[in-house]
């Protein structure tokens, strides 16, 4: 009986040993990649210009990097291509030694996976470390547009929807609801740099109406009207608005509109290049999110209309890997929406 007790008592005092050199050894690795970042230059690499929600995320995150890194954190501007240009820099040319970090497009799985011409990266290969937020993107024409309802753009013959590039997040969102909508008629003028861009093209008259993220529309002073967000139900913060979904969808258009909602599910995704070492991945994830948890961001999020809901990064690559499941025909059908039929 003793023998037994001993036994137990042994196995357990083993158990509490292993455990307490664990912490020792994961609180020294820590500790270890800590002193590797100060002193040390991190790049925040963002695909758009200045001004806009991306950039706006990375200059919050920039600052919490540098206080609990002791580092230096840049923000570069890499602007084209609805982003792509910085997701293929990340790939192909920035280095894997975890210095390098970047900003991802809502609905990235779903630009690869219809072929989208540009791509050169695999975002099954990077490193997500967190995501920021699960965007809602809200349809928006000129503070004095004519139009007050989608059904007045519904009826408008020769309507214009302004957007990046039509593989970007704002031009995804922005076929598919036409698409849904049965807005047939409609072109799309691509091109604009950035979301400020197209903002003001739709106050000059260039086009109709456009796309963009709800942070813009939260402003006292919001650069566009809001008719719809593009979304599965209403937003709490626009609630006088409706969602896509309480409008007649055009029949066909249902499975489109699921796939769009899936593969955005990932949201404003933070990465890192293929290559960076495990340890250094988990500790990004761990410092990244910490970031998005720290009361003095959430406060200076609040201010600017910053939404803030992080998921892991081990949430965000699952996510990520399963929308690019898409079916040859649903790839086909996908590529006739965005690259032919409003062109």
């Amino acid at each position: 009986m003793k023998n037994k007790e001993f036994k137990k008592i042994s196995g357990a005092l083993i158990i509490v040993l292993a455990v307490f050199l664990l912490g020792i050894h994961v609180t020294a690795a820590s500790e270890d990649l800590a002193a590797f970042y100060k002193g040390k230059a991190m790049r925040f690499i963002v695909g758009w210009s200045p001004g806009g929600g991306y950039d706006a995320y990375a200059r919050l995150l920039t600052a919490q990097l540098e206080k609990r890194l002791n580092c230096t954190a840049i923000v570069q501007n890499m602007p084209g291509a609805g982003g792509l240009v910085a997701m293929n820099y990340m790939y192909n040319t920035a280095k894997d030694d975890g210095l390098f970090i970047s900003i991802t497009p809502t609905g990235l799985p779903l630009t690869q996976a219809i072929g989208t011409s540009g791509v050169k990266f695999d975002c099954t290969r990077f490193n997500w470390m967190v995501s920021i937020v699960r965007d809602t993107h809200v349809i928006g024409v000129a503070p004095d547009s004519p139009y007050n309802s989608l059904k007045d753009l519904q009826a408008v013959e020769s309507l214009k929807g302004g957007t990046t590039d039509v593989t970007s997040p704002l031009g995804q969102p922005l076929v598919m609801a036409a698409e849904a909508l049965g807005m047939d008629h409609m072109k799309i003028v691509s091109g604009y740099p950035g979301t400020s861009e197209c903002f003001l093209a739709v106050q000059r008259g260039e086009v109709d109406f456009t796309a963009g993220s709800i942070h813009h529309f939260l402003k006292k002073k919001a650069p566009l009207r809001p008719l719809a967000t593009i979304s599965e139900k209403r937003n709490s913060k626009l609630p006088d608005v409706p969602a896509l979904t309480e409008f007649e969808i055009k029949k066909g258009a249902e499975r489109m509109l699921e796939i769009l909602f899936a593969a955005r599910g990932s949201g404003r995704g933070i990465i890192t290049a293929p290559g960076v070492p495990k340890e250094k991945v988990g500790f990004l994830r761990k410092i990244l999110l910490e970031c998005l948890e720290d009361r003095e961001l959430l406060e200076k999020a609040k201010k600017v209309n910053l939404d803030i809901d992080p998921l892991s990064g081990e949430e965000a690559q699952e996510i990520a890997e399963k929308a690019m499941r898409l079916t040859p025909d649903e790839v086909k059908q996908l590529k006739h929406l965005l690259f032919e039929k409003y062109m």
